[in-house]
């Protein structure tokens, strides 16, 4: 996933496409869960470096989403990172919002379907 986010990064240096801010934020997030899947004795600076990953998704799948406001991938990619970085809240919230631009998406569906059956809510979200 290393060598596609830097294919990803040098194609958006050319060419901003929601797209590949998307795919970009796809790699982030593969990035982020092989991160966590080794962090059973997590030291703080891999801890900060998964954030970092997530954040990076978030940020990227945002602004596929300014682009290209009706791109269902991209609301489910920040939705993902957002649950990468335990903010349960604004994962619903973006979900929400996809299904609001995308309705009937069946991989937002099943997400919210998820975040909902652990109990997550939209009100602790400030």
């Amino acid at each position: 996933f290393t060598q596609a986010h830097g294919l990803y990064t040098e194609s958006l240096e050319m060419w901003q496409d929601y797209r590949t801010y998307a795919n970009r934020a796809a790699t982030y997030l593969k990035l982020g869960v092989a991160e966590h899947s080794g962090l059973l004795e997590a030291s703080g600076s891999e801890d900060a470096e998964m954030k970092l990953l997530y954040s990076c998704a978030a940020s990227d799948a945002a602004r596929a989403i300014e682009m290209q406001p009706d791109f269902p991938k991209a609301f489910y990619r920040q939705s993902k990172a957002y649950v990468g970085l335990r903010n349960f809240p604004r994962a619903r919230l973006t979900v929400e919002r996809g299904l609001r631009a995308c309705p009937g998406n069946q991989p937002l569906l099943t997400l919210l379907n998820d975040l909902i059956s652990i109990g997550i809510d939209t009100e602790e979200v400030g």
